[in-house]
């Protein structure tokens, strides 16, 4: 499939989702977050997939929402009906990707700012160039915050998180990392380096368990202790009946390594 904003890319087992607006610093359009939604789809229903990797084109990771095209509309009377639509988008592919049991990496080769942050906190491991800065944006020019406002405050705690939106804030990647954003913060020559460990580690491991971990995860934000327990219960016993857990039981016994099938 041909997309306009964006790159779709497989290599084995890892598909790689790169944002390519450069001109704009990687800025969010409607048709970007309708073909990130696409991209996502089919990645999650592709079996040779067994991780996505998201990035962006150039030196920035994605500079938010397009500002002159906020401009535009402001101009033509339908800003706000403009924003409305553009939220709800972006919201649709953060909200896929939370669901989706296939890992994502966001490799953050640049700034985030306003729906960028966003994104990047819809990804599951993150790993940034140490030259990266992180902004929500949106007050700099007057906006309510968005795609955001539900990770960042169980990331960084109330508080912080508070005076990182009311003071419109800009986080140097150490920053980020030291609040709990980020996992690793890495020259830019290392950064393919890294990535593609964690995606080495992910794809040799047991992709139906690290499915049932990411929704687990995602399912402990919200649930009750016992809500939690439940499904847990529920997962450990699914997974029994796979392949890979009678491979890595035998493989414990055996004292050799696994290999995992995803079956």
């Amino acid at each position: 499939m041909k997309f306009e904003t964006i790159v779709f890319e497989k290599a084995g087992a890892k598909a790689v989702l790169r944002i390519n607006r450069p001109e704009r610093g990687n800025a969010f359009e409607n048709l970007t977050s309708k073909e990130l939604l696409r991209a996502f789809e089919i990645a999650e229903k592709d079996e040779m997939v067994k991780v996505v990797v998201l990035t962006g084109t150039g030196n920035s990771f994605c500079a938010g929402g397009d500002v002159k095209e906020m401009h535009k509309h402001a101009g033509e009377g339908n800003l706000s009906s403009f924003l409305e639509e553009l939220s709800l988008g972006i919201n649709r592919v953060i909200f896929t990707m939370r669901n989706m049991k296939k890992p994502i990496i966001g490799r953050v080769n640049g700034h985030a700012v306003g729906a960028g942050l966003g994104l990047l906190l819809g990804c599951d491991i993150l790993i940034a160039v140490k030259e990266a800065k992180f902004s929500a944006g949106f007050t700099g020019i007057g906006l309510a915050p968005g795609c955001s406002t539900y990770f960042l405050p169980r990331l960084m705690g109330y508080n912080r998180c508070a005076e990182f939106l009311f003071c419109r804030e800009t986080l140097t990647a150490e920053e980020a990392k030291e609040l709990g954003l980020l996992n690793y913060v890495v020259e830019k020559e290392k950064l393919d380096e890294v990535v593609e460990s964690i995606v080495s580690r992910i794809v040799e491991g047991p992709s139906l368990a690290v499915g049932w971990c990411k929704e687990l995860l995602q399912k402990s934000i919200d649930n009750t202790m016992l809500e939690q327990m439940r499904l847990e219960a529920s997962a450990i016993k699914a997974s029994g009946c796979t392949e890979d857990a009678k491979e890595g039981i035998a493989s414990f016994v055996e004292k050799r390594k696994p290999v995992f099938k995803g079956k």
